[in-house]
């Protein structure tokens, strides 16, 4: 699922590295960032997380220049699958707005060697206005990087989503039907569905 050796030769910037996160250093990430950055909704518990990175559905990342740590992101999806799922992706609040982000991204898939799927808050389930500008500029965000709305409404861990698809460089950007279908079958591998946090299309 994890194309180490293109993870290293795709860094263009120096002093700019990806570092493979395991298991054995996901509950660090946890407890610290991903409970910051995701703990208010949307953040699966820990032990389930855990579960997935033993059957081999799960990896990830953390980004740092010149040793700082500047942001992270986690994949899941069934090994050799073409496309997997964006599942967590934060830049660090102090250096949010700086660029680190497109960055992430377009490493990102040298990283997978896959394309991705993204979810993102859906603009009609902000509570506040601020709430749907956030949610409005992350879709921009996620649109100017090559990443095309698939306008698929999709309900997981009591979050509202819309979904994202972004493409390998010269390949099409899947239609909303094979974006739902892909969705599908990742999430199989992810959440029982007889949990409380079953996923469906809304």
């Amino acid at each position: 699922m994890v194309n180490e050796k293109n993870m290293y030769e795709n860094n263009a910037a120096p002093g700019f590295e990806l570092r493979p996160v395991t298991k054995k250093d996901f509950t660090e990430v946890f407890e610290t960032s991903l409970q910051r950055d995701f703990g208010h909704g949307g953040l699966r518990p820990l032990a389930p997380t855990l579960a997935l990175y033993d059957k081999g559905v799960y990896s990830g990342f953390t980004a740092f220049e010149k040793g700082r740590k500047v942001g992270y992101a986690f994949f899941a999806g069934p090994p050799g699958e073409s496309c997997l799922l964006l599942d967590y992706f934060a830049v660090e609040p102090d250096l949010q707005g700086h660029g680190y982000g497109s960055r992430m991204l377009a490493q990102a898939q040298s990283f997978t060697g896959t394309c991705l799927l993204i979810e993102a808050e859906h603009p009609a389930a902000a509570k506040t206005e601020a709430e749907r500008k956030e949610s409005l500029a992350r879709l921009r965000f996620y649109r100017r990087a090559g990443a095309k709305n698939l306008h698929v409404h999709w309900l997981a861990y009591g979050m509202d989503y819309t979904v994202l698809h972004l493409p390998v460089k010269g390949r099409k950007a899947f239609t909303t039907g094979q974006g739902k279908a892909a969705m599908k079958n990742i999430y199989k591998h992810l959440t029982p569905s007889n949990t409380p946090y079953s996923p469906r299309f809304l």
